[in-house]
């Protein structure tokens, strides 16, 4: 039988482990978002302006990038921000991490999709959330 405190988990322990699903689950949230906004300005499209259920109206190539350069922003300050809220300590390090990673797959689906624009808000938006990290746990987080 294992004593009582082997048992017991402990919060940091916890929060290590769930760190990266729950960092992933932020992103999701940012995802589904847009798709929700997506949705939801179909519905303002012209009937005779569908086609094969892709809305064809002037307006909505436009509405289109901003949902996508939208989603992907606030993806980017979501992973950030709860990557680093959600670890127990090293939060300046765990957002640098956060940062790298999450840049280095914006990159990727940027040049797979040719979404430039997203890119560029993407990176902005993160590297904005980076410094609000640093700057308010910095070095104070290596405890």
């Amino acid at each position: 039988m294992l004593p009582i405190n082997i048992m017991k988990l402990d919060s940091t322990i916890i929060r290590w482990i769930f760190l990266v699903p729950v960092t992933w689950a932020a992103w999701y949230t940012a995802v589904f978002l847009g798709i929700a906004i997506l949705a939801a300005g179909e519905a303002f499209c012209p009937a005779g302006r569908v086609v094969s259920g892709w809305c064809n109206a002037n307006w909505y190539s436009i509405f289109f990038e901003s949902v996508v350069i939208f989603s992907s922003s606030l993806s980017a300050i979501f992973v950030v921000m709860v990557g680093s809220y959600m670890a127990p300590t090293h939060r300046s390090f765990v957002a640098k991490l956060v940062f790298i990673t999450g840049s280095a797959v914006a990159i990727f689906m940027a040049t797979e999709t040719q979404a430039y624009l997203a890119l560029a808000g993407t990176l902005v938006c993160g590297l904005g959330s980076l410094w609000v990290v640093v700057k308010r746990w910095g070095r104070a987080s290596a405890k």
